[in-house]
């Protein structure tokens, strides 16, 4: 399980010109994801692939350290 570092996602999504729930949509995951995200919790390493993937981004730029 990774834990992905909201500042980080909120600048990627920023950066894409997308909210949040556009990015999980694009990314075909369920947006029950967001709040997770939200309040520091671990989601699955597939579910940062996908995500980093809809905003063209590697992976460790929205991983938290």
């Amino acid at each position: 399980m990774l834990f992905i570092d909201k500042a980080k996602f909120d600048l990627q999504c920023a950066i894409a010109c997308l909210p949040a729930y556009k990015v999980l949509k694009a990314a075909k995951v369920s947006t029950c994801v967001l709040p997770r995200i939200k309040q520091g919790k671990a989601v699955r390493a597939v579910t940062v692939g996908k995500i980093a993937k809809a905003l063209q981004v590697e992976p460790q730029a929205i991983l938290a350290e």
